[in-house]
């Protein structure tokens, strides 16, 4: 499923507003320069199939993630009063919520667990 995000653009790498960035993709330079960005170096981008891998040598206290993208697309210039690129934690939500749908029956059994005996 097809989504739309918000992604600096620094140099040859497209990254997230997370602190630190992840980086998104990477491209050479010379498909770079095509890329139109709005002052704060913000562009958007279709993309399809975000997910994070993990490293093979990575213990539970010393996690190293890469995000992965099935397919991306320049879409255009961010807008002038768009302050900040999006972040992973978004890009993932709404992965989710147009692959992985939450039904009103689900919704109900969450409730239900939620609920004092």
């Amino acid at each position: 499923s097809i989504q739309v995000v918000c992604l600096k653009v620094r140099e040859s790498e497209l990254l997230t507003c997370d602190e630190p960035p992840y980086v998104v993709a990477r491209a050479p330079p010379e498909v770079c320069a095509g890329w139109q960005a709005n002052r704060q170096g913000l562009a958007l981008f279709k993309i399809e199939g975000v997910s994070i891998a993990y490293s093979d040598d990575a213990t539970a206290t010393d996690a190293t993630a890469a995000v992965r993208v099935e397919r991306m697309e320049f879409h255009g210039r961010a807008a002038l009063k768009r302050a900040d690129a999006d972040s992973l934690s978004k890009l993932l939500f709404q992965q989710a919520l147009r692959t992985l749908p939450l039904t009103i029956h689900d919704m109900a059994q969450a409730a239900e667990r939620m609920e004092p005996a």
